[in-house]
């Protein structure tokens, strides 16, 4: 077995907009801290939807394109919920599904419709409030986040819980390239290379420059408020997890009043957040936790030295020369997947503690470390690649065009330009890397709201993790200081991207986290201060291990030695 070959698709096809964990990875069995089991994660650092049969899909043409129909959407019409296909492929009575028909572009003259596709699930005691979770991406629709409805649902008896496929996604008119998305092309059902300008020109075909700016956030947040108004449930919070805050910031500028409440975790701040620049954040809030936590730790210290980044800058320097040839027989290729697995390790809270021995082991390549090594790729990335299902309910040509006009620098990035910061990571997924190259063909539509800052008047929750490296802690300043004089702002210790899910707590760590308990208080009582006592109970990275933690992750008794 050669697992850095193995491997070395994390570089490539785990790159992510926005990347959410989503659902919860469960622990091993000796939970302290926990092994995820990272098989369900999908090749874009989103959760596997290759499962998701694109069979249900409403109103679709035989070439996989959604028919656009001509309409006068009224807010009032009633919506004709029925039953459906439960939660996470589970029956469950207490959920039916809707198909609602919405104006492509509501500011222009433009008589063109799409299908909006929302699951509803409602609480055994439904008191009213209602939760309308908005997923990230930008790209990914409602069904990564059923695992969040059906905890939410059963902790809190009262809540009803509403998971919108963002127009573009799902079984929403899915944003699509169905000519380079066939099963017999170069990527398969990802869309690769030479494939994207020919997938955008077909995109422009169909919809026109005019209408693929009918799939902005902005038109999404509309779809929102119609929607809220149409259920008129009393009490409606609305919940944004990373892409799915700026969303919900376009919410509130639209709505400011609309919701009883709004929920921001791991935020990307609309006046700062261009994902063009995702190698580097992930570069630096990898190099910073190794700096400051890593070494602050006497086992981790001892292992990797005061300043760990300088000993994986090292070891990739020695990997480019050749180091360790019976780990991988391409140096390029051992760097790139190394630099892609560490990245993806740091993304996830429950695989920190692993990631400093992962580097050690390397160091050293003894033949028991490459089995070690195996070992945590098969048991935890579950051995690799993709299969030919792809993506399912994700759009990848959705998430470009939002982020190629919503998301991006300006002056835009060369693929040069991304190439040459990603060369000087020592951790990243090599996200900008590659949609730097794939938005090129792609013309941005202006943002209407862009540059403007959301004033809510109702209540406010931001939940963030103190190292966070899809979206950082240091490009908030602006945003907690504008959310935090009239709302709540929660730091949370240890936790990584997704409070509500990578937040365990040592008194229960199969237990809800510490971000959803915060999140049940808010949804309570949106007015109190939050009880944030929880935050201390976080589990922090512990580099020694566990029995049932390191035989999970290396099939070895101990984290750093054979």
């Amino acid at each position: 077995m050669n697992p850095i070959r193995t491997l070395s698709w994390l570089t490539v096809a785990l790159a992510a907009l926005g990347c959410d964990p989503g659902e919860p990875a469960q622990d091993a069995a000796d939970a302290s801290p926990g092994a995820p089991d990272m098989a369900s994660e999908s090749r874009d650092g989103m959760p596997d939807m290759a499962s998701e049969s694109l069979d249900n899909m409403p109103d679709m043409t035989s070439d996989g394109t959604s028919d656009m129909a001509v309409i006068d959407p009224d807010p009032a019409d009633a919506i004709d919920w029925q039953p459906c296909d439960g939660l996470m492929g589970q029956p469950d009575p207490r959920v039916t599904c809707a198909v609602r028909p919405m104006p492509l572009r509501r500011d222009v003259a433009d008589d063109r419709a799409i299908d909006l596709f929302v699951k509803r699930v409602v609480g055994v005691e439904a008191d009213g409030r209602s939760l309308w979770l908005l997923a990230g991406g930008p790209g990914q629709a409602g069904d990564p986040l059923e695992w969040l409805a059906s905890l939410a649902t059963a902790l809190d008896a009262g809540l009803t819980v509403y998971l919108p496929d963002h127009r573009g996604t799902g079984r929403s008119s899915r944003l699509t390239c169905p000519v380079q998305e066939a099963p017999d092309t170069a990527g398969g059902a990802y869309i690769v290379g030479d494939e994207w300008p020919p997938c955008y020109a077909a995109l422009v075909e169909q919809y026109g420059l005019d209408g693929l700016a009918g799939f902005s956030s902005h038109e999404a947040a509309a779809d929102i408020v119609e929607l809220i108004d149409a259920v008129g449930d009393p009490r409606p919070f609305v919940m944004g997890i990373s892409y799915g805050t700026f969303l919900a910031h376009q919410y509130l500028l639209l709505a400011p009043d609309q919701a009883a409440g709004v929920i921001f975790d791991s935020v990307c701040d609309p006046l700062d957040c261009p994902l063009s620049r995702q190698d580097e954040w992930e570069d630096r809030v990898g190099r910073q936790w190794l700096d400051e936590v890593c070494a602050g730790d006497p086992l981790c210290a001892e292992k990797l030295g005061e300043q760990p980044s300088a000993v994986v800058e090292q070891l990739f320097a020695d990997l480019a020369a050749g180091h360790c040839p019976d780990l991988a027989g391409d140096p390029v290729m051992a760097v790139e997947a190394t630099r892609g697995l560490l990245a993806q390790m740091m993304l996830f809270a429950q695989l920190r503690p692993a990631l400093p021995a992962f580097v050690h082991r390397i160091r050293r390549c003894d033949p028991a470390d490459i089995a070690a090594i195996g070992h945590m790729f098969q048991n935890i990335f579950g051995g690799g690649g993709g299969g030919a299902a792809g993506p399912g309910s994700y759009s990848f040509p959705l998430a470009i065009n939002i982020a190629r006009a919503e998301l991006w620098e300006d002056p835009p990035p060369t693929p040069a330009d991304a190439e040459a910061r990603y060369q000087q990571t020592i951790m990243c997924r090599g996200v900008s890397r590659q949609v730097v190259s794939q938005a090129e063909p792609f013309v941005p539509y202006p943002a209407p709201l862009a540059g403007q800052r959301a004033a809510p008047q109702s209540p406010t929750l931001v939940l963030h993790a103190e190292y966070d490296p899809a979206t950082p802690l240091d490009l908030l300043g602006r945003f907690l200081e504008d959310f935090g004089a009239a709302g709540h702002v929660v730091l949370v210790p240890h936790a990584s991207h997704t409070v509500v899910s990578q937040s365990p707590k040592a008194s229960a760590p199969q237990g809800p986290s510490c971000g959803m308990e915060i999140l049940l208080g808010f949804l309570a009582d949106p007015q109190a201060a939050p009880d944030t006592a929880c935050t201390a109970e976080v589990i922090a990275p512990d580099f020694a291990g566990s029995p049932g933690y390191n035989q999970a992750v290396f099939g070895a008794a101990d984290l750093w030695e054979n």
